[in-house]
């Protein structure tokens, strides 16, 4: 079996401290989800998959919804959509960089 590496607990984002919990299933409003990020709590929670380039991708893309809402762009957006596809693409361009290193 592969080893899974350890993952943070903590991620920073512009200043505040954004808490990562992974869990065994992740279902929000009946929907089953590998990630969230809750603005309210500022906590990601990430379905505890061992598939580690998944997980780092969920990682990324729950922490930059974490980004648009610490840095107020979240609420000027505001629009769930927008924001979900704004994230998608920064996700795919971030993941391949950060790939390469």
């Amino acid at each position: 079996m592969a080893k899974v590496k350890k993952f943070p607990e903590i991620v920073p984002v512009l200043g505040e401290k954004i808490k990562i919990e992974l869990v065994d299933k992740l279902v929000i409003d009946n929907e089953e989800l590998l990630g969230n990020f809750d603005s309210n709590t500022y906590t990601i929670q990430l379905e505890n998959m061992t598939d580690e380039d998944k997980r780092d991708t969920t990682l990324l893309h729950e922490t930059l919804h974490a980004v648009l809402e610490v840095s107020g762009m979240a609420t000027v957006i505001n629009n769930k959509d927008f924001e979900e596809g704004l994230v998608e693409v920064l996700e795919r361009v971030l993941h391949k960089l950060y790939k390469r290193r």
